[in-house]
């Protein structure tokens, strides 16, 4: 198979997208973290997965077929993340661009820009820190100073002083939480499985002190309005805030996996209600789907499970917790909902047990545990050590 835009008869348009998406996570799986071993000069791998990124909206690549990067981008993205897995590869990370002005990002698509931060984070692996300053570092400075900074001041910057009515603030501000949640996404992905309550507290501050305050306007009141004020320049869209509240919801339950903690079971019941609309014609059944999922990782195999931190777990917790969300239960045109399932093949067992070696049979039995730390705990089996 091969990447296709809508150049290609051979492919349901309806479902092109999807289609795409799937062939990414193909190739990634079958190149799993295998860094510079995935090239092949004969096929020019890395040449053609760049083509796909290009930050225009269309181009040709080097066979002058026509290429929309709508289409293509993220399953180009999902393919190096797979492929690059922890390869710590400078070379292939420094050649995903991330926009550092209003140029570069009037060509950038913000769900674009979340990939392209994750992809760099999940390639060069010991760059995250389990910090809130880390997490605020992976905002383009350009966006961070348009967004926190008031009109005023952003008059005063000589660099921003004649394009001021020309900026779209409503992307800064989509970019700006987008930037946020990959780098949230990506610790997630870092303690996997861990039951770091430390992490969780990183990612709960910003939640409570930052997104969950945020002030919600309509798209239709954002696109409508002929002037920007230091209110409505910050505010946010109903559908990136759910985006970022279900990325952040499968983040929390990808570290908390199977400890069925109290305080991440309230803040994803917080996050239910707040992606559940009582108006039905905007319904969107991924968000719904996508929290109550997240509450499942959190008991996962009411909590004898828990999800370990293998490349090949990462990868299928990459690909059940992809972002993008389904309008009702019969859309696949983007993403293809049996991949939701594929958490499954991540889980492990974190219940320890002793058995009779002539009966098989589970008994009790007094045990010695070491952690990390060189602390010895006794314990009767079984035990859960997750």
């Amino acid at each position: 198979g091969k990447i296709s835009n809508n150049n290609d008869k051979s492919v349901d348009m309806k479902h092109l997208d999807s289609y795409n998406l799937c062939l990414g996570f193909a190739i990634g799986l079958i190149n799993l973290g295998m860094g510079k071993s995935t090239t092949n000069h004969d096929l020019n791998f890395e040449e053609k997965l760049f083509s796909f990124l290009s930050t225009s909206n269309t181009s040709q690549d080097s066979t002058d077929t026509f290429v929309n990067h709508k289409q293509t981008a993220p399953s180009a993205y999902a393919c190096l993340s797979l492929s690059y897995l922890q390869s710590r590869n400078a070379k292939i990370a420094s050649r995903i661009q991330i926009p550092d002005n209003l140029y570069k990002l009037e060509t950038f698509r913000p769900f674009h820009l979340y990939l392209a931060v994750l992809t760099k984070n999940l390639i060069m692996w010991d760059v995250i820190d389990p910090s809130e300053q880390w997490i605020y570092s992976n905002i383009p400075s350009f966006i961070k100073f348009l967004y926190e900074n008031s009109l005023a001041a952003i008059s005063d910057d000589i660099a921003y002083a004649s394009k001021i009515n020309l900026i779209e603030f409503s992307q800064i501000t989509t970019c700006y939480f987008y930037s946020i949640c990959a780098g949230i996404m990506s610790l997630a992905f870092k303690f996997c499985g861990t039951i770091n309550k430390e992490v969780c507290d990183i990612i709960n501050s910003i939640l409570y002190n930052k997104i969950l305050k945020i002030k919600v306007v309509s798209d239709i009141i954002i696109k409508e309005s002929t002037k920007y004020n230091d209110v409505n320049k910050s505010a946010i869209n109903k559908t990136t805030l759910d985006e970022c509240l279900c990325i952040i919801a499968y983040a929390l339950s990808i570290i908390m996996s199977g400890s069925g903690d109290l305080q991440t079971f309230k803040t994803l019941r917080i996050l239910r209600k707040k992606v559940d609309s009582a108006d039905y014609k905007n319904f969107t059944s991924g968000y719904s789907q996508s929290i109550n999922h997240a509450i499942g990782m959190l008991f996962l195999g009411s909590g004898g499970l828990t999800f370990n931190s293998h490349k090949n777990s990462i990868a299928f917790l990459y690909i059940s917790t992809f972002p993008i969300f389904n309008r009702n239960i019969n859309d696949n045109e983007k993403y293809l909902q049996a991949l939701r399932h594929l958490y499954i093949l991540s889980c492990e067992n974190k219940i320890f047990e002793t058995r009779d070696i002539k009966t098989n049979k589970i008994i009790r039995s007094d045990v010695t545990i070491e952690d990390n730390k060189g602390k010895k705990i006794t314990m009767k089996t079984p035990v859960n050590i997750g």
